[in-house]
């Protein structure tokens, strides 16, 4: 809810708010794949003997 606001008497108004848009299911997709490069990049460097991280 994102607010009460009373009025004259008894009565009342109640507003909600809907919240944001909801994304498409490419850009989850997309998301979850970059996530995924990024896990395996960091999981394919921790078995690099000697490497430097910065």
């Amino acid at each position: 809810m994102e607010g009460i606001a009373p009025t004259a008497g008894e009565s009342f108004t109640i507003s909600l708010d809907a919240g944001g848009p909801v994304p498409e299911p490419a850009s989850w997709a997309l998301m979850i794949l970059g996530f995924g490069m990024a896990g395996a990049t960091v999981r394919r460097l921790r078995g690099i003997p000697g490497l430097s991280r910065a």
